[in-house]
């Protein structure tokens, strides 16, 4: 049995030198895989890039909200920049209705404002279009109601007076524009038969314009003694801003039964304007 005490002897210092190297227990089978995890995490993530949203941060707070001026800094311009904006499409993220209304702008702000040349003359302010009054001899705009008339104190002028039939010129004093002269044509019968189709007609130089309005009517009846002729009466307007020798011709027309009778003429330095 002697030689099996050997054998004892050295396991007993095989323990006893383990237990003096050591000074302590040796670490658990579980603290030394906690370690090693530990150890392979840190070297993955000092490997791969940092991403604050990815999972293994797992933050505590819900992600912060980036402002859409910050994301337009942080992506690169694209060829299609309106502008030199650098807006980029939504494959950066950035809805599409939101880039149109981005484009939208930016258009907007780097055009130049129209030039005043360039407006048409209804849109410069200040500035109105040309009207038919800005042109001396108009009388389009003129128009002065029979009932408006008041006689003035030149004589009346006798145009015809054949047939019957008598045509007067009346001398207004109204004067709806300083250039402007308003006269009243009066057509009077004595003639036993109607009077029908009558017509004033008149003309002056082209330094004046002349505007007949419509008569009060076109037929004449029967002169009957006893009661007083009947009359046609017609506005008739004059304009001579030069005020130049009024020199008018005329032309008055009118059938009695089956015959027509015209009657021309012209009168020189016998109409005046109003001053």
């Amino acid at each position: 049995m002697s030689p099996l005490k050997p054998s004892l002897v050295a396991v007993g210092q095989t323990v006893a030198a383990g237990s003096v190297l050591g000074g302590a227990p040796a670490p658990s089978k579980s603290k030394g895989l906690e370690e090693i995890d530990a150890l392979g995490q840190s070297l993955i993530k000092q490997a791969l890039p940092h991403h604050p949203g990815s999972q293994g941060d797992f933050p505590n707070s819900t992600p912060q909200k980036i402002p859409l001026n910050q994301i337009q800094k942080s992506q690169p311009p694209s060829a299609s920049a309106v502008g030199g904006a650098g807006v980029t499409g939504a494959s950066n993220g950035v809805p599409s209705s939101a880039m149109g209304m981005l484009t939208s702008a930016s258009a907007n702000l780097g055009a130049a404002p129209p030039s005043l040349l360039d407006l048409s003359p209804a849109d410069r302010i200040g500035s109105p279009g040309k009207s038919p009054s800005s042109d001396p001899l108009s009388l389009s705009d003129v128009f002065v109601p029979l009932e408006l008339v008041q006689p003035g104190s030149q004589l009346p002028l006798t145009l015809h007076d054949v047939n019957g039939v008598k045509v007067i010129v009346h001398f207004a004093k109204n004067q709806p524009q300083p250039h402007v002269s308003v006269m009243v044509v009066s057509t009077m019968s004595t003639n036993t038969s109607s009077v029908k189709k009558v017509l004033f007609q008149a003309a002056v130089p082209k330094t004046m314009r002349i505007k007949l309005q419509p008569p009060s009517a076109t037929e004449l009846p029967p002169h009957n003694p006893i009661l007083p002729p009947a009359a046609i009466t017609q506005v008739m307007l004059l304009a001579n801003p030069s005020k130049d020798k009024v020199r008018m011709k005329y032309k008055v027309s009118y059938a009695i039964g089956d015959e027509t009778h015209t009657d021309v003429g012209e009168v020189d330095c016998l109409i005046e304007t109003s001053s």
